[in-house]
C-alpha cells in the first residue's frame, strides 16, 4: 500500500517531502468497503476501514524518516494490514495488527493508494472568510450574525453532547448561560470557571481574547472526511501572540457549498469547557 503526495504545481514545488506534508487525512476505496487514515500533527493516527456498513478502528503513532528527497517513508504502530495487493480488503484484516511502513512520494497518485485528500484554494478561502466573520460577530456581540453560522437543523456539539439550535439562540441571549459567558463575559466567566482553569490560561471570553488579539492568525486545516458522505471537517484555529491565551478552535463541516460551525463553542451542558 502506497501514499502519495501529489503536488499541484509542479513549479511551486520543492520536490521534497516535509513532515507538515506528510500529517492529514488520506482515503482509499477498495471493492468491498474504504479505508481512512488521519495522521495528526502530535504524531498519533486514527485507522478507520468501513466493510459492508461495519466499521473497525485502530489507534497508534506514526514517525516521519526523509530518504531521498521525493521519497519519505511513515512507521506507523499498531496499525491494520488493510490492502490486499489486487484492489480489496485483506481477508481477516482485523486480526492482522502490528507495525506498518509506508512509502509516501511526491508525484502522480497510483490508483490503488491512499489519496491524500486536501481542501482545495477555493474552500480554505471561504473557511478563513467565514472564520473571521465569526470572530468579528463575537467581538461585536452580534448574535443574529453568530447564528447565521450555525446550522438550523443540527445545532452545536460539544463533548460529544448535541445542542440543539433553539437552545443555542436562547443561550446566547441568556447572560447567565455558558456560552453567554463564556463569548461576552470575561468577569462573570472567571468567577464561575475560573478555578477549573490554570492560572497561566485564565477562564477570559472569546470577545475578549480576540479584542486583546490584534495580530492574531487563523490556521486552517482538514481534519476529517466521513467515509460514506463524504463531507467534509475542517478547523480554524486562531493563535495569539499573548502568552497567557490559550489558541481559539473551532470545527466547520461543509455543508453543500458552505462552512457551518459544528464544535468549539462552550454550549449548555458543557459547563465550563
Amino acid at each position: 500500500m502506497v501514499l502519495t503526495l501529489v503536488c499541484a504545481v509542479l513549479s511551486a514545488c520543492s520536490l521534497q517531502v516535509e513532515e507538515s506534508d506528510v500529517a492529514g487525512v488520506y482515503v482509499a476505496h477498495f471493492k468491498s468497503g474504504s479505508e481512512k487514515l488521519q495522521l495528526q500533527r502530535d504524531g498519533s493516527f486514527v485507522q478507520q476501514v468501513l466493510v459492508q456498513g461495519v466499521e473497525t478502528r485502530s489507534f497508534g503513532t506514526w514517525t516521519y524518516e526523509r530518504t531521498d528527497g521525493v521519497v519519505a517513508v511513515i512507521h506507523l504502530t499498531d496499525c491494520l494490514a488493510v490492502s490486499d495487493g489486487f484492489g480489496d480488503i485483506r481477508a481477516g484484516f482485523a486480526t492482522q495488527q502490528g507495525g506498518c511502513r509506508f512509502p509516501v512520494r511526491l508525484g502522480p497518485e497510483m490508483p490503488s493508494a491512499l489519496r491524500k485528500i486536501e481542501l482545495s484554494r477555493a474552500e480554505r478561502r471561504d473557511l478563513q472568510t467565514v472564520a473571521l466573520d465569526l470572530k468579528d460577530a463575537i467581538v461585536k456581540h452580534d448574535v443574529e450574525r453568530i447564528l447565521r453560522h450555525v446550522d438550523n437543523r443540527t445545532g452545536l456539539s460539544c463533548t460529544d453532547t448535541e445542542i440543539p439550535y433553539t437552545e443555542i439562540r436562547r443561550d446566547l441571549r441568556d447572560p447567565e448561560s455558558h456560552l453567554f459567558q463564556s463569548l461576552f463575559e470575561t468577569t462573570r466567566r472567571l468567577r464561575r470557571c475560573g478555578h477549573e482553569y490554570r492560572s497561566e490560561y485564565p477562564a477570559i471570553s472569546d470577545a475578549e481574547f480576540f479584542r486583546n488579539a490584534t495580530n492574531a492568525h487563523v490556521e486552517i486545516a482538514l481534519v476529517d472526511v466521513l467515509p460514506e458522505s463524504g463531507e467534509l471537517w475542517a478547523t480554524a484555529t486562531f493563535h495569539s501572540s499573548h502568552m497567557r491565551h490559550a489558541a481559539r478552535e473551532w470545527s466547520f463541516s461543509r455543508v453543500g457549498d458552505r462552512w457551518l460551525l459544528g464544535r468549539g463553542l462552550i454550549v449548555s451542558r458543557c459547563s465550563c469547557g
